[in-house]
């Protein structure tokens, strides 16, 4: 049937994939310190506060690679509809690559082929450079909650304060120390 066709390849697709894609996102939860979580609660987040503030800004570069990535693999999806379909029924599946392919080596009009390949490459390619335009002017608000965040932890800690002298160094090596211990 036509108009179920191209929802079967795009399952096929999201399927292919979704475990990619997971695995990329769990080494991303991975990267993220667990001592902002922990100064977070401290400081009294609650576990949706923690997620919005932390956890979600902190994942936005894995994101952007992954939808970079997902992009570009929507526009070269070949393999199942050449298995599965051929581009029917009646054209309903004739996506971009697809198109190219049989062009160059059905019809042999290997000029015209390459001609395309070359706008499907520009395509990408703008998408791609219209993502990272978009995530650079959106992505600096994500990088300033990540640096305040990190600084705020470093000020919990005591890091990135000056010190006073070699007892305050002591101090914050051993805090069970005291005063005039030195």
């Amino acid at each position: 049937d036509p108009s179920t066709a191209m929802i079967a390849i795009v399952i096929i697709a999201i399927w292919k994939s979704v475990g990619f894609q997971m695995v990329i996102w769990l080494a991303g939860l991975q990267g993220i310190p667990v001592e902002l979580h922990e100064a977070a609660q401290i400081d009294g987040a609650n576990r949706r506060q923690s997620f919005f503030r932390i956890t979600l800004p902190l994942l936005a570069p894995t994101t952007f690679f992954l939808a970079i990535t997902g992009v570009i693999g929507s526009f070269q999806v070949f393999s199942p509809i050449y298995v599965i379909t051929g581009g029917g029924p009646r054209g309903s599946t004739d996506v971009v690559v697809y198109h190219i392919y049989t062009r160059a080596f059905e019809a042999y009009d290997m000029g015209y082929a390459a001609s395309q390949a070359w706008v499907l490459f520009a395509v990408i390619f703008a998408a791609t450079l219209i993502q990272v335009w978009y995530r650079r002017h959106q992505g600096e608000d994500a990088r300033g909650a990540q640096d305040a965040a990190i600084a705020d932890l470093k000020v919990a800690v005591g890091i990135g304060q000056p010190l006073a002298d070699a007892q305050d160094v002591h101090m914050r090596l051993d805090p069970v120390a005291r005063p005039g211990a030195l």
